[in-house]
């Protein structure tokens, strides 16, 4: 939920992007992280509308750096 807050707390997403961000964190805490980011081009995140269209370039880089953190600190804490 952490590396999220910053889109959750976002007052300028509108309710379909906020889904959008709940449908992903949803999907990490069933998988424990997401292993390829062109899982986002798949259902169940491509209905209504598509991770691109539903978020500007700058957006779409900042939901992609904080799934990369979600992985990347699993893939640590596997490690150990």
């Amino acid at each position: 939920m952490n590396a999220f807050s910053a889109f959750i707390n976002d007052q300028s997403l509108n309710s379909q992007q906020i889904d959008f961000v709940h449908k992903v964190i949803t999907y990490i805490e069933n998988n424990g992280y997401m292993e390829d980011l062109a899982v986002l081009l798949n259902a169940p995140f491509e209905k209504p509308v598509s991770f691109q269209k539903l978020f500007d370039i700058q957006r779409q880089i900042q939901l992609r750096d904080a799934i990369l953190q979600v992985k990347d600190n699993a893939l640590v804490a596997d490690a150990l």
